[in-house]
């Protein structure tokens, strides 16, 4: 059978006490077979000694929780002053109090307006119009246009744990004005859609 002793410290005073809590249920504390010290609140341990993997509630504000992209290579233009869906993603956020980056790189022609949404929100407004697209002075858009990378960035807070959907949608300024992205029918210019989830 084996034995639990406990063994004092010839060098030192004071006294050591096991405590028991205010319980009415009984418990049974397992030792490790192994020799070494008990951890407290206070105790360090090597980074290399952990295992598992860390909650993302724990982490520090600043750390990025999640990446998520997609990409769209469809050639797809328009003439209409209503906004045309490219991509989104679908994303359910760790937490409530996160913020999502977003980062749209389009291979864009023509004249018009990006905007990015959530769900049917507009990250921008209508009256700011953030993302314009002037092109080269063309009156409308073709395929034989050219095109130039174009960025769409946002910094977003949906204040929900629930899943949401970001969207990256476009339109023309003018029915006299068209806008368009891909213009490379061959498949070899493509945009795409990145979303980073950030603790807050």
């Amino acid at each position: 059978m084996s034995k639990v002793a406990i063994t004092g410290n010839a060098s030192g005073t004071g006294t050591f006490t096991i405590a028991a809590p205010n319980s009415n249920t009984d418990r049974t504390l397992n030792l490790p077979d192994s020799a070494g010290t008990l951890l407290h609140d206070s105790s360090s341990l090597a980074a290399a000694n952990l295992t598992g993997t860390i909650d993302k509630a724990r982490l520090p504000a600043g750390s990025v929780l999640q990446v998520l992209s997609t990409s769209y290579g469809t050639l797809t233009s328009t003439t209409s002053g209503s906004y045309v869906n490219l991509m989104g993603i679908t994303v359910t956020p760790a937490s409530s109090s996160s913020k999502f980056l977003l980062l749209a790189n389009l291979a864009a022609s023509g004249r018009g307006i990006f905007n990015l949404f959530r769900d049917s929100t507009q990250i921008h407004s209508h009256s700011s119009d953030p993302y314009i697209m002037w092109g080269f002075n063309q009156t409308a858009w073709n395929n034989n246009s050219m095109r130039a990378p174009f960025t769409v960035t946002a910094l977003d807070s949906p204040a929900t744990a629930s899943a949401i959907t970001y969207s990256v949608q476009m339109r023309s300024r003018s029915s006299t004005e068209g806008i368009g992205i891909n213009e490379n029918t061959s498949g070899s210019t493509f945009s795409n859609f990145i979303l980073m989830e950030i603790a807050a």
